[in-house]
């Protein structure tokens, strides 16, 4: 083995790699590996090695590092934190596809909506006079679907119970106004991919075209 500097042999002493000239000191093994020539050129080089395949005898499967080299010390850099980072990533860019809207009931007939894109946030209130509460939250989303882009993922979080079961199908509004305005919104949503779910206290509703509803998905309410 040469030393990467200059260029001379390594001694090996007391297990290790060393370089007298240049206070240079590797192990010859480290971990049941045995460092190679161009491991030894990129720890001293550069300081951190390529990725190796390593083998615990504790937990009996492989695992990949890079070594690094150190105050003259050699140790591990786990590769899993880049895997995490990009995981990450992945998450954030699922949340820039995915737009949130909230209907927030005020009053009867009046509902507060937010939306939320990224770091994009926007209030209106919508006032339908003394419209039900329920259909309120169905008017409000039908007037604001035509701001929101369809390439994008809908999260609509509702307060009000009976919308939520309507819009899901759960239960039929027995008014006919309502009935129409529910059928108007969810032809609307056919153009988007879009999830609905009730927020409550110690009550939550969810289903929408992403997944698949549960038969069980309702509470009893007491």
């Amino acid at each position: 083995m040469l030393c990467p500097k200059c260029k001379n042999g390594l001694v090996v002493e007391d297990k290790n790699y060393k370089c007298p000239s240049c206070q240079i000191s590797l192990p010859v093994v480290f971990y049941a590996y045995r460092l190679k020539q161009e491991d030894i050129d990129k720890l001293v080089l550069e300081g951190v090695s390529d990725e190796i395949e390593f083998f615990s005898k504790t937990k009996k499967k492989k695992f990949k590092a890079k070594l690094v080299y150190k105050n003259g010390k050699v140790d591990f850099e786990f590769c899993s934190n880049k895997e995490n980072e990009g995981k990450i990533e992945e998450e954030r860019e699922k949340e820039n596809d995915t737009i949130c809207i909230f209907l927030n009931s005020l009053s009867s007939g009046v509902v507060r909506v937010f939306k939320m894109d990224g770091d994009k946030k926007e209030e209106k209130i919508y006032d339908f006079g003394t419209k039900a509460t329920r259909y309120s939250h169905a008017l409000s989303l039908i007037a604001i679907l035509p701001l929101v882009p369809n390439d994008k993922k809908l999260r609509i979080i509702s307060d009000d119970i009976a919308f939520v079961k309507y819009a899901l199908g759960e239960a039929t509004p027995r008014d006919r106004d309502i009935r129409t305005g529910i059928y108007v919104l969810l032809q609307e949503l056919k153009n988007y991919t879009w999830s609905l779910e009730l927020s409550m206290k110690k009550l939550k509703l969810k289903g929408g075209n992403s997944k698949k509803l549960s038969k069980t998905f309702f509470r009893t309410l007491v």
